[in-house]
């Protein structure tokens, strides 16, 4: 059980920052060569012009590509064990697939991953939007750097984001032939491998080509079945065209294409309620026949074969398919620039998981759903008043149609729910920075948008099914239930009226659109000061806006449209970028305070999930990041950060469901830390080694608002090592590396539904102690 007393006190904290080694922490940016560490500058595009991260007055996470590999990450999802205050998961409850993300910074993020919903955490690529969360769990193939955004995020971005972004940008094409080649052997039979070309056609014509593949042996053990669940298999590739059209004209082009096909999600028994609703008629039907072997684990409810095992037999299946391409053009005018971008994506994917992983029919779930987006943006950015002022205007426009076939088998019948979407977006934004001193700035910004969020649904019951306990008058006085689309009577079981029978292929609700629209404008104000050439500090004030949409997985009659409102967030933020001690430790931090409201929040009505405004939170806390070279052989990174999320209000809907004011928001940990130490070691001919080591911590954290303990996750720390050898003329690099070493076992994802009518739970867990060795060969 997780301790619910207050984390923040004096004695723990001053454990915590001794144990980090300081008062605060920062985002590596430097790797290990043959003359040492430095402190480099770091450049970022997160206002979008190309300026120091020391520069940069808000709150930003900054990682180059060469850093992550000495660190071991390589998919974002391991962005959490770098990140202050963020949360990523790659396994969405309910999903089945091994793509499908949850991303939350500061607490404000989103579990359901059906395209009726949006993800509260941006993900660009390029500057291009990404709208689902599946597929947002991605290998790095040619990455130059990534930047993750705290707090809201929207005079800026042509997309709107209420809880932050993470700003991925690709490497641009070389002048110069050239490239590299890696592979990666490991735990499970790894087996990596990547390329990526630079062809340069002319002098203003320049091309790269990148390829990847990934294949990994599942961790989790079907046990009568013999397959393995978690496997990875993927493969991916990009081209990337760059263009300089004339002295003002350059064109960005590029197309990726990703193909994933795997067994399902590493989702393990978590507990089962006996006496629930679908347990109790599956096991009261199959347990008298069920193999003697079994029939104790069948009666006892008890099916767990520990973390790493299951008992599922329903077929598990994770695919993913996804193809994009964007055109950027840059046009500088002298007096101004105008960058237009322009960009589509399709996408299909199938997660296929046996929810109770047992033997018996208690839910089992089939996602098929496709997805098509197109956007378009255009800046127009430049300076004035002798380059004093600083502006950018923007226009954005975004579709997408979307499907969602999902397959719901239960104890008590087969329903096919989920429905048609159409979403669109449009919005207006700018952003003014004026420099009234030469140390003192003022920032401001605004931002319009209306969205349109469309939906169709498609529900029905596949085979005769028993609906839901139902009250005296829906029914017609005579032990019936009056179906409100069709006004059939359908009679009940043992004339008590409590649960009625509807036969195969009756509809829940009518196959017609619905729409909602939705507009807000979304202010921000910053001022910056700079005390030093190495010292500076900002205020912000920012506001945050995300548009509501429908609940698509009802499975009741009449309730299918069940449209949820907009959530909002306001968040003051106090932060400074420092550069001390002759430039060998950067420290960066910022405190902040958020006013949430109208949170939407996933519950569980009956057995579907249902997503509801919850009412309103106030999140406090802070991150400090650091890179400090104290010797040009040491390199000491490191981040903390700190939550303190209380509700304030809640729903009606909500305190019916069982959520309580004292409990904790949902994948927010009160503590989020880690501990990076690198030692250079050059032998001259003999190249140099680098071993360093990484710890990270995750303080305890529950997966749903009603904080069901069954699959909480208590605090846990991770470490890696790794041996890094550079060759003198730097074109080969060796890696041996060990994750987890010590063994830790953790969840990184979990769904219970213990107390509903689906009587079941389920966990996933990460894998644990693994060795890789990899080699890198630049030419």
């Amino acid at each position: 059980m997780i301790n619910k007393e207050p984390f923040f006190n004096k004695e723990k904290l001053l454990h915590l920052l001794m144990m980090t080694g300081a008062l605060a922490m920062a985002s590596p940016q430097v790797m290990s060569q043959s003359a040492g560490f430095q402190i480099e500058e770091v450049v970022v595009t997160a206002r979008k012009r190309e300026e120091s991260l020391q520069d940069t007055p808000i709150s930003v996470a900054a990682f180059t590509a060469s850093d992550m590999k000495t660190r071991q990450i390589d998919s974002s999802d391991q962005l959490t064990q770098i990140t202050p205050n963020l949360s990523f998961s790659s396994q969405a409850p309910g999903g089945g697939s091994n793509a499908s993300s949850q991303i939350f910074i500061r607490g404000i993020g989103q579990t359901e991953y059906l395209p009726t919903n949006d993800p509260a955490v941006g993900l660009y690529i390029d500057d291009v939007y990404y709208a689902r969360s599946v597929g947002a769990t991605l290998d790095f193939v040619d990455l130059d750097r990534i930047e993750v955004l705290r707090g809201p995020q929207g005079t800026l971005f042509g997309r709107n984001t209420i809880g932050g972004a993470i700003n991925i940008t690709t490497r641009r094409p070389s002048q110069e032939f050239g490239g590299s080649a890696s592979v990666k052997v490991g735990t499970d039979s790894r087996r990596d491998a990547q390329i990526s070309v630079d062809v340069p056609i002319s002098d203003t014509l320049l091309t790269n080509i990148a390829m990847g593949s990934r294949k990994r042996d599942g961790y989790v053990d079907r046990v009568l079945t013999g397959e393995q669940l978690g496997d990875d298999e993927s493969l991916g590739g990009r081209i990337a065209v760059e263009w300089s059209a004339s002295g003002d004209i350059e064109v960005f082009w590029s197309l990726d294409y990703t193909k994933e096909a795997e067994s399902g999600s590493p989702i393990v028994f978590n507990g089962l309620n006996t006496s629930g609703l679908f347990a109790a008629l599956e096991i009261g039907r199959v347990c008298p026949t069920i193999d003697s072997s079994l029939s104790e684990r069948c009666t006892s409810g008890d099916w767990s074969a520990g973390p790493y095992a299951n008992y599922g037999t329903f077929p598990a299946l994770s695919t993913f398919e996804s193809v994009g391409s964007n055109v950027t053009v840059s046009w500088d005018l002298g007096a101004f620039s105008v960058k237009s971008i322009t960009a589509f994506r399709e996408m299909e994917w199938t997660g296929s998981r046996d929810a109770d992983n047992t033997p018996l029919k208690i839910l089992h779930s089939v996602n098929d759903d496709t997805q098509d987006q197109f956007s378009q943006e255009l800046q127009f950015s430049g300076t004035a008043f002798e380059d004093q002022m600083t502006w950018l205007f923007g226009l954005y426009y975004f579709e997408e149609t979307a499907t969602d076939d999902y397959f719901v088998a239960t104890a008590v019948g087969d329903f096919n729910t989920g429905g048609d979407v159409e979403n669109d977006s449009q919005a207006v934004f700018g952003q003014i920075t004026y420099d009234l001193t030469d140390q003192l700035s003022l920032t401001a910004g605004l931002r319009w948008t209306e969205e349109t969020k469309a939906f169709k649904p498609l529900q029905f019951t596949i085979s005769d099914a028993y609906l839901f306990p139902i009250t005296a008058d829906e029914g017609d006085g005579a032990g019936g239930y009056v179906h409100p689309f069709n006004d059939r009577v359908y009679p009940t079981l043992g004339g008590g009226g409590t649960v009625a029978i509807v036969p195969a292929g009756t509809q829940f609700y009518p196959e017609v659109w619905q729409d909602q629209t939705f507009s807000d404008t979304t202010p921000m104000l910053n001022i910056a000061y700079r005390w030093t050439p190495e010292v500076m500090t900002y205020l912000t004030f920012s506001e945050g806006f995300k548009s509501g949409g429908y609940s698509a997985r009802v499975i009741k009659p009449g309730n299918a449209s069940r449209p949820f409102g907009p959530e909002k967030a306001e968040t003051i933020e106090l932060g400074f970028k420092a550069t001390l001690f002759d430039e060998s430790l950067r420290l960066n931090g910022a405190f902040f305070s958020t006013d949430y409201t109208d949170l939407q929040f996933v519950i569980r009505e009956d057995f579907a999930p249902l997503t509801f405004n919850a009412g309103e939170a106030k999140i406090e806390g802070m991150e400090l990041e650091w890179t400090w070279v104290p010797t040009p052989e040491i390199q000491i990174v490191g981040g903390l950060g700190y939550i303190d999320a209380q509700y304030e209000q809640l729903s009606d809907d909500l305190i019916a469901s069982g959520v309580l004011l004292d409990n904790d928001l949902p994948h927010t940990p009160k503590l989020s830390a880690s501990l990076g130490v690198a030692y250079s070691l050059n032998l001259g001919d003999w190249g140099v080694f680098t071993p360093r080591v990484d710890w990270a911590y995750r303080d305890d954290v529950y997966f749903d608002a009603l904080n069901s303990e069954d699959t909480a996750q208590e605090g846990y720390s991770i470490v890696n090592a790794a041996v890094i050898w550079n060759s003198p003329d730097e074109n080969i690099n060796v890696s041996l590396a060990i994750s987890n070493l010590t063994d830790e076992l953790y969840r990184v994802s979990g769904n219970s539904a213990i107390a509903s009518a689906s009587s079941y739970s389920e966990s996933t867990y990460a894998r644990g102690r693994e060795w890789s060795l990899s080699m890198e060969y630049l030419f």
